[in-house]
């Protein structure tokens, strides 16, 4: 596939350059460590953020780059607060089971860690993109702040941690084929 010949602005109108829009996206936590509700709830949270560590191989007077380990960073995770859904709530149960500060106790994983799915849709609602994230859980939480000053909208932000995310609508993961 050639670069277009019609290089102007105007080819966004076309189905094959349509800008995906960030607000156009749906966050689902598997099991029973969130209400599904609270997805509606949501106003941001980043893609996965990956780096993989490097180390050099020396080899008589060369040198090369080689891989490590792959890591992911935390997101934060920005929700609405809702009154009768009581959003704080759903999400305090959830950050109960990472510890509990009455007991001082801490959970095992398989009781707060979960996996994620991430939606991103086009403008007609089709989904076009599906992220997994492996392992979540809430690392920090936010409840927000309270203030006379103003009458705005009432946010949670928690730290989502990870152990490892990546595009589930892709069939295979294999280097591309150079020749």
């Amino acid at each position: 596939m050639g670069l277009p010949t019609d290089i102007t602005a105007t080819r966004f109108n076309q189905r094959l350059y349509q800008v995906q829009r960030k607000n156009h996206f749906e966050i689902t936590f598997d099991g029973t460590m969130v209400d599904a509700g609270l997805s509606l709830m949501v106003t941001s949270f980043p893609l996965p953020k990956e780096t993989t560590d490097t180390f050099k191989a020396n080899y008589f007077n060369d040198s090369v780059n080689l891989t490590g380990k792959t890591n992911f960073d935390s997101g934060n995770l920005t929700i609405k607060d809702a009154i009768n859904y009581d959003t704080e709530k759903q999400f305090q149960r959830w950050r109960l089971r990472v510890f509990n500060p009455k007991t001082g106790k801490v959970g095992y994983a398989e009781d707060f860690k979960c996996n994620a799915l991430v939606k991103e849709y086009s403008p007609s609602g089709d989904v076009v993109r599906e992220w997994t994230l492996i392992g979540c859980f809430p690392q920090s939480v936010d409840y927000g702040d309270l203030t006379y000053e103003d009458a705005g909208e009432k946010t949670i932000t928690a730290t989502i941690l990870y152990d490892k995310g990546y595009r589930s609508d892709i069939d295979e993961y294999a280097p591309a084929n150079t020749k």
